[in-house]
């Protein structure tokens, strides 16, 4: 079930012997496993009341989806080609990866044009898809930017 921060690190205490490192030493460890996780859509940040305190649930769906993964790109690199197989990879890579960053990684040598009018292609038919909670997030920073500079900026989208 939901867990908060200090009760996972009780549990790992105690499932590891405590094999000679301190909470301070675990902490940091931590924190960057709940980051990555965080990025790839497997742990979910909750505050289940009025308190400061957040608690952290594991979505074991996507967990298991990783196992059929080297499957999807197998299928997408039979079906799309050795580019579209590319962008799947690196967005599996990172979790969450900007339209940016992810035609950067992938463009190498060829033509962007027709890295976009893939990438467009495999949103269309569900392959990628547009994650809408980082953009609506990215939205309400660039109000409050554009709010406090009066200026208009467009947000970046992020696919998953």
């Amino acid at each position: 079930g939901p867990l908060r921060v200090n009760e996972i690190l009780v549990f790992l205490q105690g499932s590891q012997g405590n094999q000679g490192q301190s909470q301070g030493e675990e902490f940091p460890q931590l924190r960057n496993a709940m980051l990555v996780m965080l990025q790839h859509r497997l742990l979910h940040c909750e505050a289940p009341d009025e308190s400061y305190a957040q608690v952290y649930r594991v979505d074991m769906e996507e967990v298991l989806a990783r196992l059929r993964f080297p499957q999807y790109l197998e299928h997408v690199l039979a079906a799309y080609g050795e580019k579209a197989s590319e962008l799947l990879l690196v967005t599996l890579k990172y979790g969450r990866v900007s339209k940016e960053q992810l035609l950067k990684e992938v463009a190498g040598k060829g033509p962007l044009r027709d890295l976009e009018e893939l990438l467009e292609k495999l949103v269309k038919e569900r392959i990628l898809r547009p994650d809408h909670d980082a953009r609506a997030e990215e939205a309400r920073k660039k109000r409050r930017i554009s709010e406090d500079s009066k200026e208009e900026t467009a947000s970046e989208v992020l696919y998953r």
